[in-house]
């Protein structure tokens, strides 16, 4: 029968409460708790399984507004050109790429300057070069604005172009630079911005006081600590200026303000963690007694955050940066930058810049993600988890505020013991196999290895350090021995079993860096001992199921004691009574892999 477009499709359904829901949801999860189905999110955010319509109904006089209309929740303005600024970084104190030219000719939205170790030598012939009436303009330094402001209105002058049409930032951020060396910000600080939000009087689309959370994610801080930390941040620039008896209104400081978040992997979360900033940074605009809508709706650029990357198996890191674009652009942000995929590593490349620029092309001009405005608006989940960020993030800035503010909580220690503890649930998660990283815990290649030229580049910190240390010392090993530490996976017993516990062991050794063997035949153990001899193997690892290892298992261990008496011997899984076996140790879901592998690494190299 045909519909008619009068017909609502949704009457052939039957509705369901959400206790309804509850119920169902209980029954096929036979004894086991609905609490198992959680998600912890973040430290402060705990999200159910699913959502209806009902759960936001306490939000309703937010999520009737629309784009452009306080709160902000579904963003700053109704989109009238494209979404967001693609930003290009140019370090003008490294020779290497991108330069300003290539990235001009690649059609970026904007460049951010990094001024060399003589700020006004390098930028004078990069702002003549610049086409400031088109292209954005983001500037990066520690120094006082006072002479780069200067030579920009000279710059502006000299191509004949009005300063109200210069767009971008200048990221200057004194007081969150100090608090994150643990420092007390000065007066003279305070002063400098003072100076740069007066000589951007007549730059009205040009923000002059740039404040930078990216160094909380940087150390594993996740979405509600850096927007905490943003609020209460804000909060203290309009302390300082007043009190260092700034003639510059609250009003006029908070016109220049503009925001850059680190962003993440956690597609969700990310996502909803602009979206609530915006909420967020309204409400206390409100709270504050500045009523003006204008003031209330603020710049937000993102840029991908280190902490999520990986230097080795390193091209995954390309999607981890698509992703966490992809959640930047759905929430809202209005400028991007994103950074090379092994920038900061020793296996650097050429194309690493340009790749960075072209994960953005894709989602602008194939993609399409700059034509929606909010597309997760509307979606039960988002929304959810938008609000509910909002609220447990509002708690975080009230503690952080009983506790003197953002400089006084940074001072005094309390915000590295949150990020230290931020890293270690992180790291544990991550360990105990809780959390999956491609190519770090999860599918690492274990092809992969660096030659001795490239040992040199440090382990930053990062998600993956535990595991790169590991890997960096496994290759070490290999520097100084002239042979890789080496894996023989001997599979046995009941394939599903078998095929399970092989790619648990495939997983594990190889992220610490260990090459891996396998036997070929596993009914045939003399070929396997032979497998297992000719790839020189420090570690034997037998996998399959709980009864072949005492039935024929018990046999195989013995020959291997004989024929490759220097092998340890590991066992994947964990049945009982398997320390009768004579192995001399077992692999485990469950078990702390980093623990477990340090231990054995020791072992391994010092009898090099």
């Amino acid at each position: 029968m045909p519909l008619s477009p009068s017909d609502d499709l949704m009457k052939a359904f039957s509705s369901l409460s959400k206790t309804d829901w509850e119920t169902r949801v209980r029954k096929d999860l036979k004894g086991k708790p609905l609490e198992s189905l959680h998600w912890q999110a973040d430290e402060h955010l705990v999200l159910p399984p699913f959502f209806q319509a009902g759960d936001l109904e306490a939000w309703q006089d937010w999520l009737a507004q629309g784009p452009g209309e306080a709160p902000f929740l579904r963003g700053n303005q109704l989109q009238t050109q494209a979404g967001w600024q693609l930003i290009q970084q140019i370090d003008l104190s490294q020779q290497d790429l991108p330069t300003l030219k290539e990235a001009l000719e690649a059609e970026v939205g904007g460049v951010e300057i990094i001024p060399g170790p003589s700020p006004k030598a390098s930028l004078e012939a990069t702002l003549k070069a610049l086409p400031l009436d088109r292209v954005g303009l983001h500037i990066r330094t520690e120094e006082p604005p006072l002479l780069i402001m200067t030579d920009l209105a000279l710059a502006l002058a000299g191509q004949g172009v009005p300063a109200n049409q210069l767009t971008g930032v200048f990221w200057f951020d004194p007081i969150s630079r100090r608090a994150s060396q643990r420092q007390a910000y000065k007066a003279a600080d305070i002063m400098a911005c003072e100076g740069g939000i007066q000589q951007a009087q007549d730059m009205p689309h040009f923000r002059s006081l740039g404040l930078d959370l990216g160094w909380i994610g940087q150390k594993g801080g996740g979405p509600i600590l850096q927007l905490a930390a943003a609020l209460s941040l804000v909060v203290d620039y309009l302390e300082a200026f007043e009190r260092i008896g700034s003639e510059v209104a609250p009003e006029a400081v908070l016109e220049r303000i503009a925001f850059r978040f680190p962003t993440g992997q956690a597609f969700f979360p990310e996502m909803a963690k602009y979206r609530a900033f915006r909420v967020l940074y309204a409400h206390l605009l409100e709270v504050m007694g500045y009523q003006e809508a204008a003031l209330q709706s603020p710049f937000i650029m993102a840029e991908d955050n280190p902490w999520g990357m990986s230097g080795y198996d390193q091209h995954n890191n390309l999607l981890r940066q698509t992703t966490a674009a992809i959640s930047a652009i759905c929430g809202g942000v209005h400028a991007l930058r994103l950074s090379a995929f092994d920038e900061g590593s020793a296996l650097k490349s050429e194309h690493g810049a340009r790749w960075a620029r072209n994960i953005q092309h894709l989602l602008k001009h194939e993609a399409y993600f700059d034509k929606v405005q909010d597309p997760a608006g509307g979606a039960y989940y988002v929304e959810q988890m938008t609000l509910q960020m909002a609220e447990a993030t509002w708690k975080v800035f009230q503690e952080i505020e009983q506790a003197g503010g953002f400089s006084d909580f940074c001072e005094t220690g309390a915000m590295e013991q949150k990020l230290a503890q931020a890293r270690a649930d992180q790291w544990r998660a991550l360990s105990r196999y809780k959390k999956k990283q491609v190519g770090i815990n999860f599918s690492p290649n274990a092809e992969e290895w660096q030659e001795a030229d490239k040992l040199a580049q440090a382990a930053t910190l990062s998600l993956a350090l535990p595991f790169t240390r590991l890997r960096q010392q496994a290759d070490q090993y290999a520097h100084d021995t002239g042979n890789r530490l080496t894996a023989f996976l001997w599979g046995l017993g009941e394939v599903r079993m078998r095929a399970a516990r092989l790619q648990f062991s495939r997983d594990l050794m190889a992220s610490a860096g260990f090459q891996l063997a396998e036997n070929s035949l596993s009914d045939n153990p003399t070929a396997s001992i032979q497998e297992a001899h000719q790839s020189q193997a420090q570690v034997i690892v037998l996998c399959g199921d709980n009864d072949s290892y005492f039935s024929t298992g018990q046999d195989l261990i013995r020959m291997i004691r004989t024929e490759i008496p220097d092998a340890y011997i590991f066992l994947a899984g964990q049945p009982e009574n398997w320390g009768e076996l004579g192995v001399d140790s077992s692999l485990a879901a469950g078990m702390d892999r980093i623990a477990f592998l340090q231990e054995w690494m020791e072992k391994l190299t010092e009898s090099a």
